[in-house]
């Protein structure tokens, strides 16, 4: 991509998950797989912490556009007889929301590997931006304004209370890698 938009999904983390680690510690500490690690838990929460902090630490807009290419009337416009046609689609007043799962993998020897499977829920209201639309691809766009928010959690558990940006303008022209950003077939993974 070009040009992102400056905020990362890592900055959508309150700068310490301390509440969260303790939410997350409770949450693990039913488990049997985590007996041995218990005694580890704040070295283990720390580089958690900065594991999921890497996991996320990435430019919003390409995460947000994959959002938008779920989206039925997006996908209609990826329809194979519109090949070759270069389509300009506007998003008006829209709400958006991602979910990713980044997973972390801890070992203590002897313990055996855990995996923590977090989940990062995405939500982006935006309000007229310009989608370019080519071969069933989102290849870039313009204009308009987002704010979002981001909150991070473990087998359903909110870790913090979800972190707002303000509102903010969208690049006046914004570019995606070649090819761009697939649009799924109508009717798979669409809302």
């Amino acid at each position: 991509m070009a040009d992102g938009i400056g905020v990362t999904l890592a900055g959508l983390l309150p700068e310490r998950l301390d509440a969260g680690g303790e939410t997350v510690k409770e949450a693990l500490s039913k488990r049997e797989d985590v007996g041995c690690l218990k005694l580890a838990w704040n070295l283990v929460g720390s580089e958690v912490d900065k594991a999921v902090r890497r996991a996320l630490d990435c430019d919003a807009l390409p995460v947000l556009a994959k959002a938008w290419a779920q989206a039925k009337a997006i996908a209609a416009l990826a329809d194979p007889s519109r090949k070759g046609q270069q389509i300009a689609y506007y998003l008006g007043d829209t709400e958006f929301v991602r979910e990713l799962e980044p997973v972390v993998e801890v070992t203590i020897d002897p313990c055996p590997p855990l995996k923590l499977r977090f989940a990062f829920v995405l939500t982006a209201h935006v309000r007229g931006v310009r989608l370019d639309i080519l071969d069933g691809r989102i290849t870039g766009g313009g204009g308009g304004d987002v704010d979002l928010a981001g909150q991070l959690k473990l087998s359903g558990v909110p870790l913090h209370k979800p972190q707002k940006t303000r509102k903010f303008a969208l690049p006046g022209r914004f570019e995606f890698d070649p090819p761009g950003i697939e649009i799924p077939p109508l009717g798979i993974g669409t809302a």
